[in-house]
């Protein structure tokens, strides 16, 4: 069984988060309930992309990098500290998940890329994506390896996130677009 999960948007930010973490618990636990009465073998959990908000964080302001540049060590530590801040400020979201994983041994987490949380994915996500492959206990290592498609043959299902898709919001040659605009002559 597959339950795929998009664009939550994790954020940095000292306020409430972006979704009801409440909510968003109570649909993976009804899920997991539900696949556990129908005798899945298997829940996977796919997030999906933007899951973390990694390009709107005031830390690329406050610290004169941005994410479409070459990576260097400050961009390293930038999005270390974006990535830090939002476990901090989002605890609940990766604390549920284990107490899921815990109740429910079945359920797998499994991660693909948006555009959002794109950094995570360059040499700047480097010590990042390390750190969300130990809370998600996924099978990547490296930011070289966080998938950017899901393949499940078993389901036959293809996935990715939405900006693949979209020619006004997407990666080129490893560069984030944030969003190519037309400029309109009058």
């Amino acid at each position: 069984m597959l339950l795929l999960v998009s664009d939550i948007h994790l954020a940095d930010l000292g306020t409430s988060p972006t979704v009801d973490l409440n909510s968003l618990n109570r649909c993976f636990r009804n899920a997991a309930t539900e696949a556990k009465v129908l005798g899945a073998e298997t829940l996977d959990i796919i997030l999906l992309g933007d899951i973390f908000e990694i390009l709107k964080s005031r830390k690329w302001l406050e610290r004169s990098t941005r994410p479409w540049e070459v990576s260097t060590p400050a961009h390293v530590d930038t999005v270390s500290s974006i990535f830090e801040e939002i476990v901090a400020v989002n605890a609940r979201f990766f604390d549920d998940l284990d107490s899921l994983r815990r109740e429910f041994p079945f359920v797998r987490v499994k991660y693909v890329i948006g555009n959002h949380d794109g950094p995570l994915t360059t040499a700047m996500g480097t010590h990042a994506a390390e750190r969300l492959s130990k809370l998600l206990k996924s099978d990547w290592q490296t930011y070289e390896s966080i998938p950017r498609t899901l393949v499940d043959p078993d389901h036959r299902v293809i996935a990715t996130h939405g900006h693949e898709h979209d020619p006004q919001n997407r990666f080129v040659k490893n560069q984030i677009t944030l969003a190519r605009i037309p400029t309109l002559v009058f």
